[in-house]
Formats: structure tokens, C-alpha cells, sequence
């Protein structure tokens, strides 16, 4: 069972081994212990805010094609994308003409 982080701190192991300890990288352990130190917690920082899928410019294409064949498996849709004729921005860029 893994020990608690601020307990070997309070142990008087220093930042670095207590990352050894733990199995973290030192950096790791020692942003924890500051944070810790400053604010009385190792909670995690709050986000930047909601990660971009780059398919959600196509959610509605990709919504309707599932809406009308439910039973697609992810292959399938993948072999859709090459061979059909998705939204523009899904499909690959031409290559530029050689000068």
C-alpha cells in the first residue's frame, strides 16, 4: 500500500527521495510539496477549460450517419470517411502541384 506523500516529508526525507519513494518524478514530487506547503492541499488544479475534439465541426454529419445506420462499427466508419464523401474538412488535403 503506497504511503502517504506529506508523510514522508514529515519524516524529514528530502523532496527527491521522497519522489523515489513514491515512484514520481522529482519535479512531480516537488510541485506537490510546494503546493502543499503554500495551500494546505495537493488537490489538482483547476483546468483550462473544456478540451476541442477535431470532430466537433462534423458532430451533426457524423450524428446523422450513426442516426441512419446504428449498427456501424468504428471500422466502418473509418472506411466511410475514406471512401465517401465527407464534410470537406475531413478529407485530405490535396497535395500542392509540382513547379
Amino acid at each position: 500500500m503506497a504511503k502517504g506523500y506529506s508523510k514522508d516529508v514529515e519524516d524529514g526525507e528530502s523532496r527527491r527521495e521522497a519522489a523515489r519513494v513514491l515512484g514520481l518524478g522529482a519535479s512531480t514530487a516537488i510541485r506537490w510539496i510546494e503546493r502543499w506547503a503554500t495551500t494546505g492541499s495537493v488537490a489538482a488544479l483547476p483546468g483550462t477549460g473544456h478540451s476541442r475534439s477535431p470532430l466537433e465541426a462534423h458532430r451533426q454529419w457524423l450524428l446523422d450517419l450513426v442516426a441512419a445506420e446504428p449498427d456501424l462499427t468504428l471500422e466502418e466508419i473509418r472506411a466511410r470517411l475514406k471512401s465517401s464523401s465527407p464534410p470537406s474538412a475531413l478529407r485530405q488535403p490535396k497535395a500542392a502541384p509540382a513547379q
